[in-house]
């Protein structure tokens, strides 16, 4: 009877601990806001200290954060290649933007950031891993030499095929991907075809990636010969020292 006690009293503790969290997610409020420009839509964001970095179409807009009640604009750059800031990244004195075209930018002083080497490309979830910039180009990434920064170029575009790639995301030396592939169950009439969830992760660490990691998150199952499977795709990933997410 105690041991049945001392249990039901455990879950309550741990009952009315994740009330308590869930009372202070909702407790959330709006501290501050900046609104943007007429016209500008805002694709991404990066902080650095007390420095915000916003990117959206062709300009990018550094804001001081220091008073979160009251951002206010530090400086702005153009970039005079017509690059995109659809996505953005940040290592130590430098940022990382495109979209529509690479762009490095020094930001040493974020008052007055300066242009610095730029190259072709279709940039989605820039990356940084020391010497290189890695990004997700539609149907696998790209990776950039970036050791000098006027003169980026690419090393290789790599293709993912048959996963279809959603979105990516790069921890320390680990880019991972995810998406989804079809899965032919029946190569016959009456075909039979469903979507599988996966991610790959890629060890960029040399410059030449290998594939290090691979997960399917459906496994086949059984069903009538005429049914069309609809599994699962995986539209976001991220990752950290625990896991993948």
């Amino acid at each position: 009877m105690l041991r049945r006690v001392f249990v039901v009293l455990l879950f309550l503790v741990f009952l009315g601990s994740a009330f308590a969290q869930l009372a202070d997610s909702l407790n959330m409020h709006l501290v501050g806001e900046w609104t943007a420009p007429a016209g500008m839509g805002i694709h991404d964001v990066a902080a650095q200290g007390s420095l915000l970095y916003v990117g959206g179409g062709d300009t990018l807009y550094i804001l001081d954060i220091s008073d979160p009640s009251s951002p206010s604009v530090l400086g702005k750059f153009h970039s005079s290649t017509g690059v995109q800031f659809s996505s953005v990244a940040i290592k130590d004195s430098f940022l990382y933007g495109g979209g529509v075209g690479f762009q490095i930018v020094d930001i040493s002083q974020p008052d007055s950031p300066i242009e610095r080497g730029s190259c072709l490309g279709y940039p989605s979830d820039i990356g940084v891993y020391d010497t290189f910039a890695v990004f997700g180009n539609g149907y696998g990434f790209t990776i950039l030499n970036i050791s000098d920064p006027d003169t980026p170029y690419t090393i290789e575009d790599y293709n993912v095929y048959p996963l279809l790639p959603n979105d990516s995301y790069l921890y320390d030396s680990l880019l991972y991907i995810c998406g989804w592939y079809v899965y032919e169950m029946s190569p016959e009439p009456p075909y039979v075809y469903f979507d599988v969830a996966e991610y790959l992760g890629y060890d960029i660490s040399s410059g030449t990636p290998y594939l290090a990691d691979v997960h399917d998150f459906y496994e086949p199952g059984s069903g009538d010969d005429d049914t069309i499977f609809l599994g699962s795709r995986c539209g976001a990933i991220v990752a950290n020292e625990n896991g993948v997410y």
